[in-house]
């Protein structure tokens, strides 16, 4: 019987079991890094203390937040920066810590007791700085849709599930600048994650509304770069 064969034939549960074992190999090279001090959010994750060990969802490597600083450094244009979904305030901190002219707002309902203590954190060192808007980002991010507040980058990684990914993209675009990127978290997927926001991504992009620009590799880590259409954002705005 070939690898191959094996593989196809194993219960569910042992499916369960060796995705947990992989997982635990991811978190453990994770946790050294979380708290290195070359790593952007090593001062967060110490503000996290036990949390930052506990879990890795959420977190990002000294090498991904470093490539999406630099992406901000590159472009000076981006100063204003919507993100749908805060977690653990990883997104927040690696963008208001590469330069001092951005400003990030956060549509989150996270409830969790790490986002409290990560908004207490950016709150105390990026004074003015940072926005939360609480609630589920498919009714939140629509009541910005008549201010004159635009975003230049919108940054989204929060639920999975296609139709979730397609709508933050959707309503992202209504309150997007003229020359808006938009980065999108885990695409392509991996083993960790469902596929949804991949589908999304294709969806949206074979329909001209989003053109991609890059992707990106960093180590587990993953996302794509993209920039809305000039043509859709006038259709939505």
């Amino acid at each position: 019987m070939t690898g191959s064969s094996e593989k196809r034939q194993r219960p569910p549960f042992v499916h369960r079991v060796m995705r947990g074992i992989d997982n635990l190999r991811f978190a453990m090279g994770e946790i050294g890094d979380n708290f290195h001090e070359h790593n952007p959010n090593s001062e967060l994750n110490m503000q996290l203390g036990h949390f930052a060990i506990a879990r890795t969802e959420g977190f990002y490597s000294a090498e991904q937040s470093k490539l999406l600083q630099q992406f901000v450094l590159d472009h000076p244009n981006i100063t204003k920066i919507a993100e749908m979904g805060f977690n653990s305030g990883h997104t927040a901190n690696t963008f208001l810590g590469a330069r001092e002219d951005v400003e990030v707002t956060s549509f989150s309902h996270r409830k969790r007791r790490n986002s409290k203590e990560a908004q207490l954190f950016i709150n105390e060192n990026y004074p003015h700085r940072h926005t939360m808007v609480k609630g589920n980002s498919l009714f939140t991010v629509p009541k910005y849709f008549g201010s004159d507040e635009k975003f230049d980058l919108i940054y989204i990684d929060r639920g999975h599930q296609k139709n979730i990914a397609y709508a933050d993209m959707y309503n992202g675009a209504k309150i997007a600048s003229p020359e808006c990127f938009v980065i999108m978290d885990d695409v392509p997927s991996t083993r960790f994650w469902i596929p949804g926001q991949e589908e999304a991504w294709t969806q949206f992009s074979d329909a001209g509304n989003i053109v991609e620009l890059d992707r990106v590799e960093s180590g587990n880590r993953r996302w794509v770069i993209g920039q809305y259409s000039p043509k859709f954002i006038g259709q939505v705005s």
